[in-house]
């Protein structure tokens, strides 16, 4: 059984924005009941890809709030919510996805 297609935003392409949609798999295990996969590219409930929330993370350390609202695009209460789903540790969690 599958579900909708769910929606994520990664970071722009030479400045064009991206979506990223993907159908996710949705499973009926007899032991366990309904579990859905999950993705790589993202945690689970975040809109946003994880290298996406680390650069609003980052960027919210080093930059004012007008800055990183307006570079990324995002709201700032999207910024706070980027801020605290990411690891921390910026490169560390950058450099294990490369």
């Amino acid at each position: 059984m599958t579900a909708a297609p769910r929606r994520w935003r990664p970071l722009d392409l030479c400045g064009l924005p991206v979506e990223l949609e993907y159908a996710i798999w949705r499973v009926d295990f007899p032991g366990c009941g309904v579990t859905t996969e999950s993705v790589p590219w993202a945690d689970a409930g975040s809109g946003f890809t994880s290298p996406f929330e680390d650069l609003v993370a980052h960027l919210a350390q080093q930059c004012g709030k007008t800055t990183v609202t307006r570079l990324m695009r995002v709201a700032w209460a999207t910024v706070g919510a980027s801020s605290s789903a990411s690891s921390g540790d910026w490169g560390q969690s950058i450099g294990s996805r490369v």
